[in-house]
């Protein structure tokens, strides 16, 4: 039932730092999980659980998660701009009128 949809990658000086997206085909969810690498080729998913957590029916996210290609850090913070949805990844279900909005979140740090 869980697809993996897309990695996108943070390099740091420490490592790489990836944003996996895991599909639910049933539910028709997109979420999105933390995982680390030091090479690149080699990935760990240390806690293989949703890290952004979507939103509640109704709210702009409450479907799916989509992450852009890097987190940005400015100012001591890290920073993730993503796309949130309402509706099933399908289209065929929606929380209210189907819409997609860019969102963000931030950290003080990345590493888990």
């Amino acid at each position: 039932d869980m697809q993996f949809y897309y990695l996108s990658v943070t390099h740091t000086d420490r490592g790489r730092v990836g944003l996996l997206g895991h599909y639910r085909v049933e539910a028709q969810t997109m979420d999105l999980e933390w995982c680390f690498s030091r090479d690149g080729i080699a990935w760990e998913r240390p806690k293989r659980q949703a890290w952004l957590r979507r939103g509640a029916p109704g709210e702009p996210d409450s479907y799916a998660i989509y992450a852009p290609n890097s987190l940005v850090h400015r100012d001591g913070k890290w920073w993730l701009f993503y796309t949130g949805a309402n509706h099933a990844h399908n289209h065929k279900q929606t929380h209210g009128e189907p819409a997609s909005r860019v969102m963000a979140a931030c950290c003080d740090s990345i590493w888990a």
